[in-house]
C-alpha cells in the first residue's frame, strides 16, 4: 500500500500544487495546438514527479532492485498516459457542462478516476512483492487527507460557489415618509424621501480568501482529530466578525452561510476520517 499512497500523493501535488495559471489556461484553451501542448507539459510534470516520490519510496522502503524499478516504470508510464488521456477527454466534456453541480461532479468524478488508475496496477504488480511500511503508510494517509481538506477542497469549494458570489459593492436604498408644513398652508404635506447608499468592499489580496478557508478547515481538522469539537464555534465566531458589516447585504450572507457551512462540513469529515486512521 505504501507505493499507491506515496503516487496518489505525488498526483495531488502535480495536479494542484505544480500546476501553474498560465497552465491551466493553456488546458483550457480552445486552440488545438495550445491545448495538446499544455496537457503534455500537465502529463511530463505527474511523470516526473512519480518518479522521484517512487525514487523516495525505494530508498526508505530499502527495495531497490532491477524487477520492481521496471514494474515501477511501467506502472508511472501507465498512470501518465491514461492521465493525458482523460484530462484530453474531460476539456470536451466541460464544454457540454454549464450547471455548477455538474462541474463539481465532473471534478470529483476525475480524481476518482485518476485515483482508481492509481491503485488498482499498483495494488496488483507491486505490493504483493514488497512488505507494507505500516509507520509510513499512517503518516502518507494523513499528508493525503490534510491536502484533501485543503488544497483539494480549495478548488472544489470555487467550482460550487463560483456563480453565486454576490458583487463587492451594496448598494442600499431607504424610503422615509416625512411631514413638512409650509408657511402659508395650514395643513402640512407628506412628502417620500428616498436615501441611497452604497457601500464598496474593496477585492482582497489575491486569494487571500482561499487561504483562510484553508487555515479554517486545517483547525477543524486537528479539532476534531483531537476531540475538541468545541473549538470549531471559535472559529466560526472568529470568522464572522470580520464580514459582520456585509450582512446587510442578503445576497452576501446567503453565499457568506453557504461557503461556511460546506468548508465546516469538510473539515469535520476529513478530521473523522484522519482519526479513524
Amino acid at each position: 500500500m505504501t507505493y499507491a499512497l506515496l503516487l496518489i500523493l505525488a498526483h495531488f501535488l502535480a495536479d494542484f500544487t505544480f500546476q501553474s495559471d498560465k497552465l491551466i489556461e493553456g488546458r483550457k484553451s480552445h486552440e488545438n495546438k495550445v491545448r495538446r501542448k499544455a496537457l503534455i507539459k500537465h502529463a511530463f510534470i505527474h511523470f516526473v514527479t512519480y518518479i522521484a516520490f517512487i525514487l523516495v519510496g525505494m530508498i526508505f522502503i530499502q527495495s531497490i532492485n532491477l524487477l520492481n524499478i521496471l514494474s515501477l516504470f511501467v506502472i508511472v508510464l501507465l498512470i501518465t498516459v491514461t492521465h493525458f488521456e482523460i484530462d484530453a477527454a474531460k476539456y470536451h466534456l466541460d464544454q457540454q457542462v454549464t450547471s455548477q453541480k455538474w462541474k463539481a461532479i465532473t471534478f470529483i468524478g476525475d480524481q476518482l478516476l485518476h485515483i482508481l488508475i492509481i491503485v488498482i496496477p499498483t495494488l496488483y504488480l507491486m505490493e504483493s512483492n514488497i512488505i507494507s511500511n505500516p509507520a509510513a503508510n499512517y503518516w502518507l494517509s494523513l499528508l493525503i487527507l490534510f491536502y484533501l481538506n485543503t488544497i483539494v477542497a480549495s478548488h472544489f469549494l470555487q467550482i460550487v460557489l463560483g456563480k453565486i458570489a454576490p458583487p463587492n459593492t451594496f448598494e442600499q436604498i431607504v424610503e422615509e415618509e416625512v411631514d413638512r408644513q409650509e408657511p402659508n398652508q395650514e395643513e402640512s404635506l407628506t412628502h417620500t424621501v428616498v436615501t441611497k447608499s452604497k457601500t464598496s468592499y474593496p477585492d482582497s489580496h489575491h486569494k487571500i480568501g482561499r487561504y483562510i478557508g484553508m487555515l479554517e478547515r486545517t483547525l477543524i481538522m486537528m479539532f476534531v482529530f483531537s476531540g475538541q469539537v468545541m473549538g470549531i464555534t471559535i472559529i466560526l465566531a472568529i470568522k464572522s466578525i470580520t464580514r459582520f458589516k456585509q450582512f446587510d447585504d442578503k445576497r452576501f450572507a446567503e453565499y457568506y452561510l453557504i461557503g461556511s457551512l460546506l468548508s465546516m462540513i469538510i473539515g469535520i469529515i476529513f478530521g473523522y476520517l484522519a482519526s479513524r486512521l
